[in-house]
């Protein structure tokens, strides 16, 4: 589930083919969705578990919202959804680390 997420998340910081990095915007939220009906009952690994299904939904929505500015060339949201990739990257090996 996250490996597939990863190869497509890598070929989306290469592309320019809108179509692909939407592609890429589902397949976060499918892992996010799938992530959070996970079983799990030991807490810690509930916090990893919401921390991780968070930060995927955060990347999928951030996605779709930085295509649509740049579809409407509204640079100053497209940039802003820039630095929100980059603070969830940011959380996301700060989540890995603990």
């Amino acid at each position: 589930m996250t490996q597939k997420m990863a190869q497509e998340s890598e070929s989306y910081r290469r592309t320019e083919d809108i179509k692909k990095v939407l592609q890429v915007a589902d397949i976060f939220e499918e892992t996010s969705q799938q992530m959070k009906k996970l079983k799990i009952e030991d807490e810690k690994l509930q916090e990893y578990q919401m921390g991780f299904a968070d930060i995927y939904q955060g990347n999928a929505d951030t996605t779709r919202q930085f295509v649509a500015a740049l579809n409407d060339k509204d640079i100053d949201t497209a940039k802003l959804m820039q630095q929100q990739v980059q603070q969830l990257g940011k959380k996301n090996k700060s989540l890995e680390q603990k």
